[in-house]
């Protein structure tokens, strides 16, 4: 009886520890995926929105707080209405080097979901910083745009930045790894 008790709270604490003082919880640790960040009370209807136009690229830094970094997330609002164009998403690390660049046709892409890179980053990639940069190519005309969801605050550590100029809040991305 006393070993069932000690293991039952072993446990117990250990699903304590996952879900409140790790940043990927208990899922990553039972051999799952750990996404981050983790949005807590997150209002997608009414984030501030943040337009992709031709030669305005967005950029948004981004430090990587789990394992081997396997995709990256954006969160897409709205798109023109003409198909024509796309949307390049590219991942760079914190030498300015390209790790993943892919280019979206615009009539390919959902709007309010996510659009997702897979990447592959070099082992050791945990606490990495790298930058996320979203740009229009092709579009039918010079005053179409694609609006990606921003968030209200700043909700982890990097900067974002709208064609040179930083603003005081985050896209709203999402990021996978491998593990805690």
């Amino acid at each position: 009886a006393i070993g069932s008790f000690l293991l039952v709270t072993g446990f117990y604490m250990f699903g304590i520890y996952t879900a409140y003082y790790t940043y990927c919880g208990y899922g990553a640790y039972a051999g799952g995926k750990c996404l981050l960040p983790v949005y807590k009370n997150l209002e997608k209807e009414e984030a501030p929105e943040i337009t992709i136009q031709a030669d305005a690229p967005v950029i948004q830094s981004f430090t990587n707080w789990c394992g081997r970094l396997e995709s990256v997330l954006v969160f897409v609002k709205s798109l023109p209405d003409d198909p024509a164009g796309s949307l390049r998403f590219s991942l760079l690390d914190d030498t300015q080097q390209t790790l993943a660049s892919r280019d979206f046709p615009i009539k390919d892409i959902g709007t309010r979901e996510y659009l997702e890179l897979p990447v592959v980053t070099p082992p050791g990639s945990r606490d990495g910083t790298y930058v996320i940069r979203l740009e229009a190519v092709g579009l039918a005309s010079p005053f179409e745009e694609i609006i990606v969801s921003g968030t209200r605050s700043d909700n982890y550590p990097g900067q974002l930045s709208v064609n040179g100029i930083e603003k005081n809040y985050d896209l709203l991305i999402r990021y996978l790894c491998t593990g805690p």
